[in-house]
């Protein structure tokens, strides 16, 4: 836990748990690209990897898991 305190006085605090939160997000996009690179240089077809995504985007949304 850190606290800094601003020019108005007001304290700020800033924990590992806030520093996660705003890093998870962008984790599962990096995630997949970096499995879509090493499907690609394993010569997986392209078009495999994008019906693939496909499926998982549809049973996930099925299980509730990508669903709104």
């Amino acid at each position: 836990m850190s606290k800094i305190t601003d020019q108005t006085g007001q304290t700020h605090v800033t924990t590992v748990q806030t520093i996660l939160d705003q890093l998870m997000p962008g984790l599962v996009p990096l995630l997949l690209t970096f499995g879509c690179m090493w499907l690609l240089r394993r010569k997986v077809n392209a078009l495999w990897i994008i019906i693939g995504f496909f499926a998982i985007g549809i049973f996930g949304y099925w299980i509730g898991l990508l669903g709104l």
